[in-house]
């Protein structure tokens, strides 16, 4: 599960916020830079998210994973066959029948199954489900010592000094653009396919006219080549061609919904132009102070305390960004939305409150 480094922590004792190297803040060797006490609770509540989040999606990784491995056919399994209830007996046979080569040795041998296959013997294991897998193959950690000290070497960073950093490191990358110029439209060109008309032409709101003009004129093929030149990151496809159908504005679909323990909603009201996201991103960077994460894309029904953004802190400027939330009002918390543009598309529902 990916967290923002550093990440921000409100001292439960002071309640003094500033911004701790994640390894050692999750193994409570961070002290709060004003009270100096040892920060226990966040640590605590961020190992338990990530255990949290690996039990939701170790079923589905276990059964993608051995397909992949063994290179089955999706389609040759049902759905309903195969779930988290499935019992691993069930699944081996399931996957046997798919491809009648595999050995039954093979899958109990699984990786993923390590830790389970160490807490119980074999004849147990197949009889359990895969949720309870799960379960096994992500034991609770054990707390360290309430006594124990934070490492002297362990420095907090305050929030002005964060600030001061990023500032540091965009004015690095834009000398670095200087010497090393990005290759003009004519040097370099991005190839954007028709969008699909079908699937995408009820993605927009209609706009009145009086607000049509400016926000809804599809982009040329030029505008959207010179403006993606000077950005500095690859944008999604889909991303691209939505833009070329109307340059941002107000989509239909509004609402996601995370499947959490307590299921959270996020919404967004609208798309920042394509045109304006580099001005934008680095204004709410500057004067909001967000994180230098990417590219932030949507604003939220909240007057900028909450903005979504292409993440490419993982991926790099040229890879595939995850779609992310970032909660101004809760230290900057980043949340994952969709690994990827498409996906986060695919999810947005109506929302009809």
């Amino acid at each position: 599960m990916q967290f923002i480094d550093p990440f921000p922590v409100k001292c439960e004792f002071c309640q003094h916020l500033a911004y701790y190297p994640l390894t050692p803040l999750k193994a409570e060797k961070a002290a709060c830079t004003a009270c100096k006490k040892v920060l226990r609770q966040t640590p605590r509540d961020l190992r338990r998210s990530s255990r949290k989040h690996g039990i939701e999606i170790w079923p589905t990784a276990l059964i993608f994973e051995v397909m992949l491995q063994f290179d089955i056919d999706y389609d040759l399994v049902s759905d309903d066959e195969l779930n988290e209830e499935t019992t691993l007996s069930t699944f081996i046979e399931l996957m046997q029948r798919a491809d009648p080569s595999i050995s039954a040795r093979d899958l109990l041998n699984f990786d993923m199954l390590d830790t389970a296959r160490s807490t119980c013997d074999e004849e147990q294991l197949l009889t359990l489900k895969l949720e309870e897998l799960s379960l096994l193959s992500h034991p609770k950690e054990p707390l360290p010592d309430n006594n124990s000290l934070a490492d002297p070497n362990v420095k907090g960073i305050e929030k002005s000094e964060l600030q001061t950093m990023y500032k540091q490191r965009r004015k690095a990358r834009q000398t670095q653009d200087k010497l090393t110029p990005r290759p003009s439209a004519e040097e370099s060109t991005v190839e954007v396919k028709a969008p699909n008309a079908n699937k995408y032409s009820n993605f927009w709101q209609k706009q009145s006219e009086e607000n049509h003009a400016d926000i809804d004129k599809p982009l040329t093929d030029e505008e959207i080549q010179n403006t993606v030149n000077n950005l500095g990151y690859t944008l999604p496809i889909l991303y691209i061609q939505l833009m070329k159908i109307q340059n941002g504005g107000y989509p239909q679909n509004t609402l996601i919904q995370l499947d959490e323990e307590k299921p959270s909603n996020y919404s967004i009201s609208e798309f920042i132009r394509l045109d304006s996201i580099a001005a934008e991103s680095e204004y709410m960077r500057n004067e909001w102070g967000y994180p230098d994460i990417g590219l932030y894309i949507c604003n939220c029904p909240s007057a900028g305390h909450h903005l979504v953004a292409l993440d490419y802190t993982e991926c790099g400027p040229t890879g595939e960004p995850t779609v992310v939330h970032v909660d101004q009002e809760n230290d900057f918390k980043i949340t994952i939305l969709a690994t990827t543009f498409e996906q986060f598309i695919s999810e947005l529902q109506y929302d009809e409150d």
